[in-house]
């Protein structure tokens, strides 16, 4: 249930499934991957991932069980994707120091539960998992649980605003889509109040015609000739100023395409360049980084050879050292026979007086000589048999070097990326080999003094490196989180440019649909006026054509008539006529000066609308010209920032490195006086102090302890060393004298 619910919540756990730690190339993720606390299922994806090319995981979709192998010293991606749910990232580093390397790793666990996306939304959660200094392990920069529920409310977050802005962009259409219907239904109410009065207009018209037509006959007709002539050329002149409009608005949408092509070109030409000097500044650094790598792979060489001079020189006075002591065992050799001379001397001299107890001497020297020969024999045949051990174990790990070095040659061969490390593990092995070396060649007294001094030496610059690749490391974490800052801010700004600029078309889409929605309401308006006068035009002839007809039939009837009222018709043809041409001129005067404001108030809106564009178009040059403006100085001050930063992380690196190299001085003196005091005391307090030092921090088991005696084949290694001692706490070696040797066999059996 336990394990259940911990893959339900999606945590992390970093820890130990085994007691024994081994040392390996590589390190080892295992664990299990769900979906919402279920197995993945088989439309699940997982990928492993180093510089872009896939590396092989093991991964069973039906359980969600997982392992990952992932080399030292390297920078791998883990994704973990499946349709509809929210994919889950984890950048592993594999940078570790060198001496926790050698202690090896246990096994990690490595659990991730994904969660379901939001409307179909694509999003992933990223993870990143590195070397610990303060826990001297793996783990995660952040805890999973807080890592996930963080990313997940910024994708929620980023959801929410979203819908916000779509909502707003509903609520405008259906607020724009009203202007439109109200807009509509006041141009339908203008019309019908427009036809109405028409239509009055027609019958009041209709009216005065018939009491006026066959005196008005004539002079209509010459009229509505000149009427029609005068429209006719109006709507020539206004399908003039039509086409010249259009032609205006043509001209100023090429215009302003044209200026959103340049500005369009100008952010892409920025766009390019800020790209190329991210490209001049990542072949930079990698410039210097490969400067330096080279400068480092120099001082190797040049340390190796030092190292290997050093090593001449040792076994030079090993030499030396080694005829010194053949001398000194020859002398002891004829000191210890003349003192047998001497003693069988004064042995003849007390014969005498031991006559009596000669024959019990006797058999008990002959007892205790046999004894010795026993015990020597014994010591003989364990000798051969550790010599043989030992001669097996030496060619046994010779055999081990030979496999590893053709290991070795493979893996050069294969992958260069691995160059740096191997060479490192061969420098390693070479230092160990120097170390165990100089142990062999050195007496009691100077050994110890040398040996000190050259362990702290070897402390310092072991540490001067290990800090010089946690730099390194620090460095190349850093200059990686610059660019993707770096990146992040050109995918921002790209971003907002990419907003302003749909912000503008959609503004100008605007504008343009206004103003085609104007000239079809201008349109439709002209083509109104047009039929109303077309079926005016048509009335009036009908009604003449009538009232001609009406006159033909009352002509022969009304001759009589016609000619006694001719006078007095022609007096009051000449006052209607009179009447009519006045109407008609204030009608046209009126109808001119209408139309002559319709046009000065199509010019006005025309300016206007010129005068908002040019402003709307300086306002927008003058704001592109303050954001770049800023865009400089947000670039000078970063520059400045990031000067201020080179320079007090360079005056922290100097101190942090005098720090160290105190630090390391300190050390190397406590140590140096620690050693001097622990041979100061006694063989025995000093193997009591030890045994409680070790039980303090390490639960000792008498069963896990080697106490073992070296063999004689060991190049003369036993003159210096009788033995080694091993707590089984995974320290190694502890090198005895003999004194040592037997103390600690006081306590601990010696192991065959």
């Amino acid at each position: 249930m336990l394990l259940r619910s911990w893959i339900l919540f999606g945590c992390l756990f970093l820890g130990q499934v085994a007691v024994a730690q081994i040392v390996r190339d590589y390190i080892i993720f295992e664990g299990k991957l769900s979906v919402e606390g279920r197995n993945p299922g088989s439309s699940a994806n997982v990928a492993l991932t180093i510089n872009g090319v896939q590396e092989y995981l093991q991964f069973d979709p039906q359980n969600g069980t997982y392992e990952l192998r992932l080399g030292l010293n390297q920078h791998y991606e883990f994704l973990f994707s499946k349709p509809g749910y929210v994919s889950q990232k984890v950048f592993f580093n594999t940078y570790s120091p060198r001496d926790r390397y050698l202690e090896g790793f246990p096994y990690y666990e490595l659990n991730l539960d994904l969660k379901s996306e939001i409307d179909k939304r694509k999003f992933t959660i990223e993870h990143e998992v590195a070397f610990n200094m303060s826990s001297n392990n793996f783990d995660l920069r952040e805890s999973y649980l807080s890592s996930t529920a963080r990313q997940m409310r910024e994708y929620r977050n980023m959801m929410n605003k979203e819908k916000e802005l779509e909502l707003a962009k509903k609520r405008e259409e259906e607020a724009a889509a009203k202007a439109a219907a109200e807009k509509a239904r006041q141009d339908s109410l203008a019309k019908a109040m427009a036809a109405k009065a028409a239509q009055e207009a027609a019958d009041k018209l209709r009216r005065e015609e018939e009491a006026k037509a066959k005196a008005l006959a004539e002079e209509q007709a010459r009229q509505e000739a000149l009427r029609l002539r005068k429209l006719e050329e109006e709507k020539a002149r206004l399908a003039a100023l039509e086409r010249e409009e259009q032609a205006r608005l043509e001209r100023e949408r090429k215009e302003k395409e044209r200026l959103e092509a340049i500005e369009k070109a100008k952010l892409e030409a920025q766009a390019r360049e800020e790209q190329a000097r991210l490209e001049r500044e990542r072949l930079e650094k990698e410039r210097l980084a490969a400067l330096e790598k080279a400068k480092l792979e120099a001082q190797a060489k040049e340390e190796q050879a030092r190292l290997e001079r050093e090593r001449l020189e040792k076994e030079r006075l090993a030499a030396l050292e080694k005829a010194k002591l053949e001398a000194q065992a020859k002398e002891e050799q004829a000191r210890l026979e003349r003192e047998r001379l001497e003693k069988e001397r004064l042995d003849a001299l007390e014969k005498a007086r031991l006559a009596a107890l000669a024959k019990e001497e006797q058999a008990r020297l002959e007892k205790e000589q046999k004894e010795k020969e026993r015990l020597a024999a014994k010591e003989r045949q364990r000798q051969e048999a550790l010599a043989k051990e030992e001669q097996i174990r030496l060619e046994r790990e010779q055999r081990e070097k030979e496999r590893l070095a053709a290991l070795e040659r493979d893996r050069l061969a294969k992958e260069a990326a691995e160059k740096a490390r191997l060479e490192a593990e061969a420098k390693a092995r070479a230092e160990k080999e120097a170390k165990e070396r100089a142990r062999l060649e050195q007496e009691e007294k100077l050994r110890l003094a040398r040996e000190a001094a050259e362990l702290a030496r070897r402390d310092s610059i072991a540490k001067v490196r290990e800090q010089r690749a946690m730099e390194e490391q620090l460095r190349k974490e850093k200059e990686l989180e610059e660019r993707k800052l770096a990146e992040q801010r050109a995918i921002a700004e790209k971003a907002r440019i990419d907003s302003l600029e749909r912000v503008e078309r959609a503004a100008a889409e605007v504008r343009r649909q206004e103003e085609l929605k104007r000239l079809a309401l201008e349109r439709e308006k002209r083509a109104q006026e047009e039929a109303l006068a077309r079926e005016k035009a048509e009335k009036e002839r009908l009604e003449q054509a009538r009232l001609a007809a009406e006159a033909k039939a009352k002509q022969e009837v009304e001759a009589k008539l016609r000619r006694e009222a001719e006078e007095k018709e022609r007096v009051e043809k000449a006052r209607l006529a009179a009447e009519e041409k006045a109407r008609i001129a204030a009608e046209e005067k009126l109808r001119v000066e209408a139309e002559a404001k319709r046009l000065r108030e199509i010019e006005q809106r025309a300016a206007e609308e010129k005068a908002r564009i040019a402003a709307e178009e300086k306002l927008r040059v003058e704001a592109e010209a303050k954001r770049l403006k800023e865009i400089e100085e947000r670039a000078a001050a970063e520059k400045k920032r990031i000067e201020a930063e080179a320079k007090l992380k360079a005056e922290a690196e100097a101190k942090a490195k005098q720090e160290a190299l105190e630090r390391a001085e300190q050390e190397r003196k406590a140590r140096l006086e620690k050693e001097r005091l622990d041979r100061d005391k006694p063989v025995a307090q000093r193997v009591k102090e030890k045994i409680a030092e070790v039980q303090a921090n390490f639960r000792l088991k008498d069963e896990d302890v080697i106490l073992r005696a070296y063999g004689a084949a060991i190049q003369g290694y036993s003159l210096k060393y009788y033995g080694y001692i091993n707590f089984g706490d995974g320290k190694g070696n502890l090198e005895l004298t003999k004194d040592e040797f037997f103390e600690y066999a006081k306590y601990f059996k010696i192991t065959k």
